[in-house]
Parts: structure tokens; C-alpha cells; sequence
């Protein structure tokens, strides 16, 4: 993190926290077992989260289980206003995340993208 700031292994815990949280509440949290599969109450139901890029890239590496990294920004790549999905899969007694797209832009003009 920024000197003076939350470090990021905080920021990261923070995050995935808060959206641990927040699912939970909607009926989805992960199973206890060593791969990335969860639990959904209401399969279907559409949820968005509306954040920064380092906030939405910290929250989709935890719903697709990949390990925290200082540059989840940098892991993920998000232009300002993008639109990224995860879909969830319905695998064996759980369900696992699938990402696609990841930061379609294609709802503004060109010329107003910022990179």
C-alpha cells in the first residue's frame, strides 16, 4: 500500500470480508473444501457490484479462488467504467464462477474510453 496507508494484505482481507459478507446475506458462501466451490440459495439471481478497479479485481480473484497478490489491479485489468461478469456454474453439489468478459467497454463510444 501507499506509505501511511492500509497495507495490502489489510485491503485484501477487507474486501474479501465485506464480500464474504455480502453474499452472505444473499444466500451464497463458499463450501468448506480445498477447490473454489460454492453455495447459492437462489441460482440465477443477479447481483452487481459497482467499485474500483483494485475492489472489483481483489473481488474476483476470491470468487474464483485464485490466491490474493500485492497487483490484483494489475492481475485484472479494468477500464473505467467496464462491465466484467461472472457467471456461476453449477458443478457436482456446488457451484464455481466463470469469468466472461472481463472489462467490456463496448457500451462507450471509443473515443470517450480511458485506459
Amino acid at each position: 500500500g501507499l506509505e501511511g496507508g492500509e497495507s495490502v494484505k489489510d485491503f485484501i482481507a477487507r474486501i474479501h470480508a465485506g464480500a464474504e459478507k455480502f453474499l452472505g446475506d444473499r444466500g451464497i458462501y463458499r463450501i468448506e473444501h480445498e477447490l473454489p466451490i460454492w453455495h447459492i440459495d437462489n441460482h440465477g439471481e443477479r447481483i452487481a457490484f459497482v467499485a474500483h478497479a483494485g475492489t472489483n479485481s481483489a473481488v474476483i480473484c476470491h470468487l474464483l479462488g485464485l490466491a490474493p497478490t500485492p497487483w490484483e489491479w494489475e492481475r485484472f485489468v479494468l477500464g473505467h467504467a467496464s462491465v466484467t461478469r461472472l457467471e456461476a456454474l453449477k458443478i457436482g453439489d456446488g457451484y464455481v464462477f466463470a469469468l466472461s468478459p472481463l472489462s467490456d467497454l463496448e457500451h462507450i463510444p471509443r473515443e470517450d474510453r480511458t485506459n
